[in-house]
């Protein structure tokens, strides 16, 4: 009897862990949700401190992101040095590009790395990273936003990492090279906090295999499904030109506000002639034979005199 009744307090055990199993949220599969639907749905507003993480002259980012019905993606960013706003990027179906607020500068952008910060946070990562991973769920949240907690750990690191690396050594010199700067800069563990009811990545971290930090983004402080304007993803009517990146944009902007704008003030009578020999490089060429030549002709006229006196 006793024996009995210990099997049947063994089967209750099972049953009840296989149904705890079994009420326990997908991970993998939320994750995979969220990373494809983030990028088609989600329409928000954010505050970003920092948004550009190499250049630390913008204090601050207001984010705007938004889909039409169509499924067409609109981005803007308003870049700001402390209080003054000093860039406005915008994404469009045409293309991205960005320009000064008093719309003296306006170009276009083959590649914006700005406007894509936040974007990148969505990005799937590689199908083998994701297949040979273990997967941990937490309940969390994110500004009072429900979420949940996604921590993907890649199993094992070595499969994964010479996969990635299209590695073709053996793994004793797989070990050997573990910690030379390709193997330490890929990230062994990603933390994801991904809403609950919205399917949005709010928050991403990676870290390598020794438990530095590779990489953190954050939504900010969002806003979602604001009001939007008519004229928020308006373009000038003017575009000056096209560049590779938009990282360029700031550089062009400081040419222009301080070198440009020197030069024109009040060019000095060498400046204007050494600009003219710059033009016309014949002429820059005849000036400095007959520098030349006048060398030649004084060096030996005093050569000349010394000899004569010598006698």
């Amino acid at each position: 009897m006793k024996y009995l009744l210990f099997c049947w307090a063994v089967i209750a055990l099972m049953a009840s862990a296989m149904a705890v199993d079994t009420d326990e949220p997908d991970a993998k599969a939320i994750l995979a949700r969220a990373l494809r639907e983030t990028p088609k749905s989600a329409c928000y507003q954010t505050v970003v401190e920092f948004p550009d993480q190499f250049c630390r002259t913008y204090t601050q980012g207001i984010y705007t992101r938004y889909v039409d019905p169509d499924g067409n993606r609109f981005l803007r960013l308003e870049l700001y040095e402390g209080k003054k706003l000093v860039e406005i990027h915008v994404g469009t179906p045409d293309g991205f590009f960005g320009w000064t607020p008093d719309g003296s500068i306006a170009l276009r952008f083959i590649v914006a790395t700005k406007l894509l910060l936040l974007e990148n946070m969505s990005n799937p990562f590689y199908s083998i990273g994701m297949e040979n991973s273990e997967y941990k769920i937490a309940d969390s949240a994110y500004c009072g936003i429900p979420c949940y907690k996604i921590t993907v750990s890649v199993m094992p690191w070595r499969y994964d990492l010479r996969t990635l690396a299209h590695y073709t050594g053996t793994i004793q010199q797989a070990d050997a090279s573990r910690k030379n700067d390709f193997f330490r800069c890929c990230p062994m563990v990603r933390v994801f906090l991904i809403g609950k009811e919205d399917n949005i990545v709010y928050s991403r971290e990676h870290y390598g295999d020794e438990g530095e930090k590779l990489y953190f983004r954050k939504l900010g402080k969002p806003v979602k499904n604001p009001v939007y304007s008519e004229t928020l993803f308006q373009l000038p009517e003017k575009i000056n030109g096209t560049v590779m990146s938009d990282d360029n944009f700031l550089l062009q902007r400081l040419y222009e506000q301080r070198y440009v704008t020197k030069v024109r003030k009040s060019p000095s009578s060498v400046a204007k002639v050494w600009r003219w020999l710059n033009d016309h490089p014949i002429a820059l060429g005849g000036v400095s034979g007959m520098i030349l030549l006048a060398a030649w002709i004084l060096a030996k006229f005093r050569r000349n005199r010394m000899y004569s006196g010598s006698r």
